[in-house]
């Protein structure tokens, strides 16, 4: 398992009402599917982070060396 810090900006960090995450994800999950999980862990922001841009490519693997990925609007 992998420990990851997200920081939020804009519209997700004002809804959340704070700037990081802390999320533990699986060996190999892509910035993708974390973004998919993000949205069913938060479905009252569930729009804002489907239609939001990662730092990394949706189809890029997670691994250790990823310490924050950033989300931004489109």
């Amino acid at each position: 398992m992998l420990q990851l810090s997200i920081q939020l900006f804009a519209q997700i960090r004002e809804s959340l009402g704070f700037s990081t995450l802390q999320v533990e994800v699986c060996q190999g999950t892509t910035a993708g599917e974390l973004k998919d999980r993000l949205a069913v862990d938060y479905p009252e922001i569930a729009q804002l982070i489907l239609s939001s841009r990662l730092a990394d490519r949706k189809s890029t693997r997670l691994n250790s060396s990823h310490e924050w990925i950033s989300r931004m609007p489109s």
